[in-house]
């Protein structure tokens, strides 16, 4: 750059701390730090585009540094939640959290305002900072059963109750808290409503 005499001064403008292990977009300030908002895509609840059955396939990354993952190191770390704009019936896929002692992802059916959830356990959807992962969850509504698939393992289950009706996608976002959020990125995503075979899960997956 040079040199200056003492008595000068220098400015730097753009400078932007980062609490991760990678930088971000930049954060207009005016003078005082400002915290950046979880990304959220939700789509509308008013066009029904979730129909009774449904497939999700999805490719997700998180950062290398687990406690940034959330802004609560116990909290689950959602990354896709079909609901209907109340709090409480949805189906959400999370990371589980690592201080809770459980492993991988699961499937969560929640079909009521209790907010307690039947599970499909994905333990091939494990904790991986700095990794790219591909997954799918299936859903069938009136069937009352819900399928997964970690790239690897099929997994697959009934449950005793589902939602009544679903009609929103969110992703990197729940209704279960405001921690509850997925603190990494999301690759590719794709929804079919309808409950795909395993062989097409297989050839769409290879899309994200």
């Amino acid at each position: 750059i040079g040199t200056f005499p003492l008595s000068s001064s220098i400015y730097i403008w753009g400078a932007q701390g980062e609490g991760s292990d990678g930088p971000t977009s930049y954060i207009k300030t005016s003078g005082s730090e400002v915290k950046r908002e979880s990304d959220i895509l939700t789509t509308s609840s008013i066009t029904n585009i979730v129909g009774r059955s449904g497939t999700v396939i999805c490719s997700c990354g998180q950062m290398k540094v687990q406690q940034q993952i959330t802004t609560k190191y116990s909290s689950l770390r959602v990354i896709s939640l079909l609901d209907n704009s109340a709090t409480g019936p949805h189906i959400r896929t999370a990371f589980r959290s690592p201080s809770s002692g459980s492993y991988g992802a699961a499937l969560g059916v929640v079909p009521d305002s209790s907010g307690t959830a039947t599970n499909l356990e994905i333990y091939g959807l494990t904790q991986s900072p700095g990794d790219t992962q591909k997954y799918s969850s299936s859903y069938d509504l009136d069937n009352k059963k819900v399928k997964a698939f970690d790239g690897l393992t099929k997994y697959e289950r009934s449950v005793d109750a589902m939602p009544e009706s679903l009609s929103r996608i969110c992703l990197g976002r729940s209704n279960v808290g405001s921690n509850a959020f997925l603190r990494g990125y999301i690759r590719g995503f794709i929804y079919f409503d309808s409950w795909l075979s395993d062989d097409d899960i297989e050839k769409y997956i290879n899309l994200v």
